[in-house]
């Protein structure tokens, strides 16, 4: 008895669908392979979610080119800095000294026109000057009106700051010389000649004049000097 022959289409179907034990040989190969003993499987999603985590603690903390962490300040650095710094204190401190001698000596300009109009309100009340031989201690007196005899009205024509004055009368502030407090150089024309002689020996015509040699600039005076 011959076999049954199967048609072309049967023959054709067969062909096409695999065979049971090879769709279950197929489905082990394709199927995860799960860890040892003890682990589990981690999903992709989640495996995702710390490589994400891991690249961004990496390039919060490195260098964005080498992906390590930017090297510190290197001793050459760090003495350029501090020479930098250094430079600009001393500069500042030039700045600030010249501030303060310039201060000082306006203040005492200042002192020295209110000297200058303190004689002239004195003339103006008695209708003459101190006089010239007076020591500066005693012109002191005058001005101030402690000195009854040669101020009888006791009139303080003036209001002097204790860092103006001393024992020997009206001087500089402390620190305007290098070498101590000095006395102001005062001249009143007492003979009403019009002009008066300067501390350098020439003749300005002024009826009081009141200065202070400029301890920085030579033969300059600080004052009412003309």
């Amino acid at each position: 008895m011959l076999p049954k022959r199967s048609s072309p289409a049967t023959s054709r179907a067969a062909a096409a669908t695999p065979s049971l034990s090879f769709q279950v040989c197929l489905r082990a190969i394709s199927a995860p392979r799960l860890r040892s003993s003890g682990s589990s499987f981690s999903p992709p999603r989640k495996r995702s979610l710390v490589r994400a985590q891991s690249a961004s603690l990496v390039t919060r903390h490195s260098s964005p080119v080498t992906g390590r962490r930017p090297a510190a300040f290197t001793l050459i650095e760090l003495l350029v800095v501090i020479a930098i710094i250094a430079i600009l204190a001393g500069l500042g401190f030039a700045g600030v000294n010249g501030a303060l001698k310039q201060g000082r000596k306006t203040e005492v300009r200042a002192m020295a026109n209110q000297i200058k109009l303190a004689i002239e309100s004195y003339y103006a009340e008695y209708g003459y000057y101190p006089s010239a031989t007076a020591s500066d201690a005693t012109l002191l007196g005058i001005l101030s009106g402690t000195d009854a005899v040669n101020n009888k009205r006791a009139i303080r024509f003036m209001e002097l700051p204790a860092k103006f004055t001393n024992s020997s009368g009206i001087v500089t502030p402390p620190r305007f010389y290098a070498s101590g407090q000095s006395n102001f150089q005062i001249r009143i024309d007492t003979n009403f000649s019009g002009s008066i002689n300067a501390p350098d020996g020439s003749s300005i015509r002024q009826s009081v004049a009141v200065g202070i040699r400029d301890p920085d600039i030579a033969n300059n005076w600080i004052g009412t000097w003309k």
